[in-house]
């Protein structure tokens, strides 16, 4: 039933060959004033969520408008509501309905912040990077640099396994927008082996291996000098004494790898020369270094 009023319809508006008697009235603007009519019908809104979960419908009355609606996705923040699949059509969510439409959603990805710590790096710093939900990112190569240590990848917390080593693709690192990551380094103490040089002794000793910030006490000494006293070890060929025999050592080089050789020290022995004159005129004992001569005058009588 139309109104006596009614003189023209918009062209949205699709009427219904038999309407109700008891239809809403419905008052549609017009640059001729207000158009008023009657009518009745149910329309289908159907929102499509562009992948990101179930399409859904909705049933309106004609001349209904839509109630806005906010869906959830995980990674994303929802956008608007378009009228087209391209989203280039804003819809209005004061239009009134007259016909089955279909709303497509727009989403905009999370962005969050991916922050480096080198937990413990002596030296180097690396710049926080910008990330986006579902995008895959290149972490960039490690700066960081620690005494004794080499970079094994990247953790989630401090004391944690590598999770990401050097130069990895990473993705979704969390689903919260505007959070904050934080990538901590994690260090591989180096390893190295430490040699026993005997100089001019004889016998072997079996080399050590050794890693870094980690103590070990030198082995006992096993070469053999006759004549000789052993003192210690040098780090150089005919150097001072730097370690005691069994002397609790750590951190000998910063290189991974590495081979180091400590060199035995030996001292020339002394002896003493005592001497028994059987009652007669003593002799004051002779103190000599081992391999230095020694002349001895004897007298007769």
């Amino acid at each position: 039933r139309i109104s006596s009023s009614f003189t023209s319809i918009s062209s949205r508006a699709m009427l219904s060959t038999e309407i109700s008697s008891n239809a809403p009235e419905y008052v549609y603007p017009s640059s001729n004033g207000s158009i008023r009519f009657y009518y009745d019908g149910i329309v289908k809104v159907t929102y499509n969520l562009m992948g990101k979960g179930s399409s859904f419908n909705e049933n309106f009355n004609v001349g209904e408008k839509i109630t806005a609606i906010t869906p959830v996705f995980k990674g994303y923040i929802f956008d608007k509501w378009y009228e087209d699949k391209d989203l280039t059509i804003l819809w209005d969510f004061n239009d009134i309905l007259t016909r089955d439409i279909t709303l497509y959603a727009k989403w905009n990805p999370i962005s969050y912040e991916i922050k480096f710590d080198g937990n413990g790096h002596t030296e180097g710093k690396m710049n926080h990077i910008d990330a986006y939900y579902d995008i895959s990112l290149l972490l960039p190569s490690n700066s960081f640099e620690k005494t004794g240590y080499n970079f094994a990848g990247w953790t989630l917390d401090k004391n944690s396994e590598v999770k990401y080593v050097n130069l990895s693709t990473v993705i979704n690192l969390t689903t919260e927008n505007n959070d904050e990551i934080i990538l901590y380094a994690k260090w591989s103490p180096i390893q190295y082996t430490v040699e026993f040089n005997k100089t001019s002794g004889t016998g072997a000793m079996s080399s050590i291996n050794m890693t870094y910030d980690r103590a070990v006490n030198l082995p006992k000494n096993s070469f053999e000098n006759p004549g000789y006293n052993f003192m210690g070890w040098s780090d150089k060929n005919g150097g001072e004494v730097k370690y005691s025999d069994q002397q609790s050592v750590k951190n000998l080089t910063e290189t991974d790898s590495q081979t180091l050789t400590l060199y035995a020290v030996w001292s020339v022995g002394k002896y003493t020369l005592s001497f028994n004159t059987d009652g007669g005129t003593s002799i004051s004992p002779i103190i000599k270094e081992y391999g230095e001569n020694l002349w001895i005058l004897a007298l007769f009588g």
